[in-house]
Formats: structure tokens, sequence, C-alpha cells
């Protein structure tokens, strides 16, 4: 028996093959970058579910940073998610600015959920358990109050199909002046129409 080489595939080179499946060959040719992206929703009404990216393009900055082109990236962009994680926003009660950033650590009626994502009404991510996020029980964390989840396998956002992150929880008693606030990180593509750097 012969042994086999395992290659490891770079979020890069699954951006591209991803990419050539949906028939955009051209994404191999746009620049490279880290991408951040984030969506962020009000905690002030009670509900037991929360659609990230679902109607991003009604909201601006500083709610979000993905808003141009409804609920997807733009053409010449691809995603390769690799980290997220979850903070609470703290506004100001007088002017709405932003007061505080903190985890959810402190709310476990959130992280007592868990989260899926639908790319075009698809499912590319089956339930995770929100605790997961949890420094405690986070395969990935090093310190207990880390909030960031890495996934193992990269999961991708192709261009201009909607993506969509669902948390579903326990009933969230409403929260004035307060916003949950998900956060995208990993390796990216944008458009690069001239030269790529």
């Amino acid at each position: 028996m012969q042994p086999s080489s395992i290659s490891n595939i770079t979020p890069n080179q699954k951006i591209v093959g991803v990419n050539k499946r949906f028939g955009n060959f051209g994404i191999r040719k746009q620049q490279g970058t880290t991408r951040v992206i984030y969506d962020t929703l009000t905690l002030t009404t009670t509900q037991d579910t929360f659609r990230f990216f679902e109607g991003v393009a009604n909201r601006t900055f500083p709610q979000t940073n993905v808003n141009e082109s409804a609920n997807g990236l733009q053409v010449g962009e691809s995603l390769s998610v690799d980290r997220m994680y979850l903070s609470l926003v703290t506004l100001d009660a007088v002017d709405g600015d932003i007061i505080t950033l903190t985890p959810i650590s402190t709310r476990p009626d959130i992280t007592i959920g868990e989260m899926s994502i639908k790319i075009a009404n698809t499912i590319i991510l089956k339930p995770i358990p929100l605790s997961s996020f949890l420094g405690n029980f986070n395969k990935s964390s090093y310190f207990s109050t880390s909030m960031n989840f890495e996934f193992d396998t990269s999961l991708i956002f192709p261009p201009l199909l909607e993506f969509i992150v669902e948390i579903r929880t326990l009933i969230v008693a409403g929260t004035p002046n307060t916003e949950l606030r998900l956060t995208i990180e990993g390796v990216g593509a944008i458009l690069a129409p001239r030269n790529t750097f």
C-alpha cells in the first residue's frame, strides 16, 4: 500500500475552486486581502432568532460594513470565512453613539443558542452551539475570555449570492440601547480591474 500525501488547500485556493464551480473564472485574477465584515441587529425587542446580513442593504455604518449590493458581496469579491465572534454594542441613550463593545459571555440567554449559515437558501453550516465561542469550551482559545471561534474548514461566500447567518436562542428580553454584532474574518478577494498588489 502506497502512502498518500495529503495537501492542505489554502483559503485562496478554496475561493478559486468554489468560484470556478459557479462559473466565475475571473476570481483568481482579483486582489487578495484580509477581509472583516460585520452586521449589527438591535436587542431592543424580545426575540429568539437573529438573522445577520438579511436586509443588510437597509443598514449603514456603524451597524454594518456590507451594504453595497443587497445581501451579498459585490462583483469580483469573495470571502473565506475563517473566524467569527459575537459582541454586545452599548449605545448612548441620548445621541446613539457607541459607548462599549463587549463579548457576549455575560449573556447566557444568547450563548445557549446555536448558529447556522445559508447561502442562496442552501445550508453551508449546520447548527453549531454558541457555547463553542466561549473560552472555556473553545478549542482554539488560549484563555478563558476568548470569544473568537475558528472554523476547521473554510466556508466560502461567493459574490452576488445572498448569505444569512442565523442565530436561534432562548427568548432574549429587550435590552434598551443595546445591539448584537456578528463579525466575520478571513481571507478575501476584492475587485482589481487593473493590477493586483
